[in-house]
């Protein structure tokens, strides 16, 4: 029997292709190959998707998930199960119907998939997780170059990535694209679930493609996804999408004040929320989701968005990064550490769960025990120690944000003024 702490079905039914066009286990992996030797070799532009699927590599990956030792790529599932927070891993083994908290043993010997997990070569690709492109009129404080041109801009100008940094998308290459798209042609009836992801796909002119693909297949079972920054509304594609079983919207957000134009760089908060209005309204036979990246910036004033998807019924799907570690919620000062929590347990507190309902945290009927749920995993992340190195990141805190700020002509304490005192303590000097 596997370990119900371990344990994932993802290997055995998601490809993930990264922006480069490298193949990785899964979205939330963390520390992808993208710019490595592997990166290189394991990629669409070098292998076709049938090579890879049954590969070594592969292979390797799913005993992995039928042992004891936790697979190091998968830290971000690990952190939010540690802090009671539903992970990927537990979303995805629900699709194999399989309880990673309770009755894992008698869930999984029953799962519909269980004689598929007894192999480690045979098995279709049911879902594609795809990366296409890093096109973006953002630059959010904690994105990388790998998700953001602009991002890549600003890291270039600071010295922070080599000048002559690049990222063909696999998506322009005309031979891996191409090839993709014979596969799809072959394998589609297989295909359950699509998630794209960018940069901002509306920036990136093969969304409208793949969009345009799945539809001329006729793919009335497909639950498609997408994640964009909210500065599009996407109701260009609503007739489209209503051919699809499922469609989910996942808005990219921090908090419903001011403080999320400073945090994602180039967005206003007010145009956001009138394009989430817009969504809700033409297109609503669509699931929106507010996608999150909790980090010190962000804690402080989180309840605001909590309140505002509350308030629009619509449910948050966080990510707890684990870099830059400059950004992390455990460097945030004891004091503002002590009021965020005090802010998450007044709105956990809030919120009166009256029956014991099964929570899918994608379910928008189920939204109050979800964002209770949310707040209670990031008070609990609140409360963890401090790292032994928290002055020396502090200042790299301070630091790295003026960098940021001089090359945006903006000032966190603008947005932010609450943190003027530790952040000047720490040499912030904008």
């Amino acid at each position: 029997m596997p370990n119900k702490d371990i344990f994932c079905n993802i290997p055995w039914f998601e490809l993930n292709i990264n922006n480069d066009g490298s193949f990785d286990l899964c979205g939330c992996q963390n520390d992808k190959i993208m710019g490595t030797p592997d990166g290189a070799k394991w990629n669409i532009k070098e292998m076709t998707i049938d090579e890879y699927w049954n590969s070594t590599r592969m292979q390797e990956k799913r005993r992995i998930k039928l042992g004891d030792t936790v697979d190091p790529m998968c830290k971000m599932c690990q952190m939010k199960d540690a802090a009671g927070y539903t992970s990927a891993r537990q979303k995805e083994n629900l699709k194999s119907v399989i309880f990673t908290k309770d009755a894992f043993d008698r869930s999984f010997e029953q799962s519909p998939h269980r004689e598929l997990f007894t192999e480690v070569t045979e098995s279709k690709i049911r879902s594609l997780h795809l990366n296409i492109g890093n096109t973006c009129n953002l630059a959010c404080r904690m994105c990388s170059p790998d998700s953001s041109s602009r991002i890549a801009s600003f890291q270039k100008h600071a010295g922070w990535i080599a000048s002559d940094w690049k990222q063909t998308p696999w998506v322009r290459d005309a031979v891996a694209y191409q090839n993709f798209r014979d596969w799809f042609d072959q394998n589609y009836q297989h295909i359950r679930v699509v998630h794209l992801i960018g940069g901002e796909p509306h920036l990136i002119d093969e969304f409208a493609d793949l969009i345009d693909l799945f539809s001329e297949h006729k793919m009335h079972w497909l639950n498609l996804s997408f994640t964009t920054n909210g500065t599009h509304h996407y109701t260009e594609f609503k007739e489209q999408f209503k051919k699809f079983k499922r469609v989910e919207i996942g808005i990219s957000i921090e908090t419903a004040d001011n403080s999320n134009d400073y945090i994602r760089a180039g967005s206003k908060i007010e145009d956001i929320l009138k394009n989430v209005d817009t969504m809700q309204k033409e297109m609503y036979f669509c699931d929106l989701t507010f996608r999150t990246v909790p980090t010190l910036l962000s804690v402080g004033r989180y309840t605001t968005i909590l309140k505002e998807a509350l308030k629009r019924r619509i449910p948050i799907d966080a990510s707890y990064p684990h870099r830059p570690k400059w950004l992390l919620v455990d460097l945030l000062p004891s004091g503002h550490r002590r009021v965020a929590i005090e802010r998450l347990q007044e709105f956990a507190d809030s919120i009166e769960i009256t029956e014991n309902r099964f929570n899918n945290t994608k379910n928008a009927g189920n939204v109050e025990i979800s964002l209770r749920n949310e707040a209670v995993a990031l008070i609990k992340h609140l409360q963890r120690p401090e790292p032994e190195d928290a002055f020396e990141q502090r200042i790299e805190t301070a630091k790295r944000l003026a960098q940021q700020d001089r090359f945006h002509g903006t000032s966190i304490l603008d947005f932010i003024p609450e943190y003027n005192g530790w952040l000047r303590e720490h040499g912030y000097n904008n």
